[in-house]
């Protein structure tokens, strides 16, 4: 058993054949008073170059953050990650920073009210990131084999990701523009979602430019029809929409990349403001522990939350 302190949850590492539970209990290692003799001999010199890689790369993080940005390695280094869009990190960061000088406290208080929502967006991205058919070809094959991928890969994956990563992500935006024009911030689904989002303005426009609503619909209510290297999405309104099988995949990548760099805004965002109060996602803690510990030889690979019983400790 190991302990290393961060916030209350366990998490399973792997090494080989070999489990260890390393029990997260308070700050994490960019706090950590012992933090330099706890790093690993072997992986100091290169952490230490990344963190000035992402230090160069996003500036924005300051000083203070510099010991907790390897979090931001992965969109450096890792794919699809590193394809996150600038535009939307962009967009992001700006309108959170916005609402943070104006009003922190709601801010602070939606991430307390919704954080185990925000938690289990960036843990299901980071599992959509990691699929490791992101880098096939779908064009490979013949024409069953393209449509049998997509349809295995792309539809599900794009229904997740629409659902459990990109409306949990723009809704704090959503949210905050409902109550500026005086309405209920009640049935918040992704498409009221979107079209709050698109009402807050141009800038933020550009942040459900990849959603598809024809095409999610068509995908959850089983409305697709394959044609010819084609595919036709309808809703229940009968509306219909028809893409060939490389346009529902650069669909698909598209937004992916979007939840990237939304992801990589809220990160960015909770690393500079780390002093102002906000609660962290718990899997953002994860994905630092996972980086500051990572070897060759043996990774975290997710996380329990669960009660320690204190009966019988000193």
């Amino acid at each position: 058993m190991a302990s290393i302190l961060v916030d209350t949850l366990a998490v399973k590492g792997v090494t080989g054949r070999h489990q260890l539970v390393v029990q997260i209990q308070g700050v994490t290692m960019g706090d950590h008073p012992l933090k330099e003799q706890l790093q690993n001999p072997l992986t100091r010199e290169r952490d230490t170059r990344d963190r000035d890689r992402v230090f160069s790369a996003f500036p924005v993080l300051g000083s203070n953050a510099k010991a907790r940005c390897l979090v931001l390695r992965r969109y450096l280094d890792e794919r699809p990650d590193k394809f996150f869009d600038e535009a939307s990190y962009g967009v992001y960061l700006s309108w959170l920073q916005e609402r943070d000088a104006t009003d922190c406290h709601s801010l602070k208080k939606y991430f307390d009210q919704f954080g185990k929502e925000i938690d289990s967006a960036l843990l299901f991205l980071q599992d959509t990131n990691s699929r490791t058919w992101h880098d096939d070809s779908f064009a490979v094959g013949d024409e069953y084999s393209l449509i049998r991928d997509i349809d295995t890969h792309v539809h599900p994956s794009y229904l997740r990701v629409v659902e459990a990563v990109f409306a949990p992500l723009i809704r704090p935006i959503a949210y905050f523009h409902r109550i500026s024009r005086g309405k209920s911030t009640d049935g918040l689904d992704v498409w009221n979602a979107v079209q709050e989002t698109r009402s807050k303005g141009k800038r933020e426009e550009h942040l459900i430019l990849s959603y598809k609503n024809t095409v999610r619909n068509g995908i959850a209510h089983g409305g697709i029809t394959f044609r010819n290297r084609e595919i036709r999405y309808r809703d229940k309104k009968g509306n219909e929409e028809t893409y060939s099988a490389d346009a529902i995949v650069r669909i698909f990548d598209d937004l992916l990349d979007t939840c990237n760099g939304l992801a990589l805004a809220l990160k960015v965002f909770f690393l500079t403001k780390h002093d102002r109060g906000y609660k962290r996602p718990r899997h953002l803690l994860v994905e630092e522990l996972q980086e500051e510990t990572r070897t060759p030889w043996w990774t975290i690979d997710g996380c329990l939350e669960s009660e320690i019983s204190k009966k019988g400790t000193n």
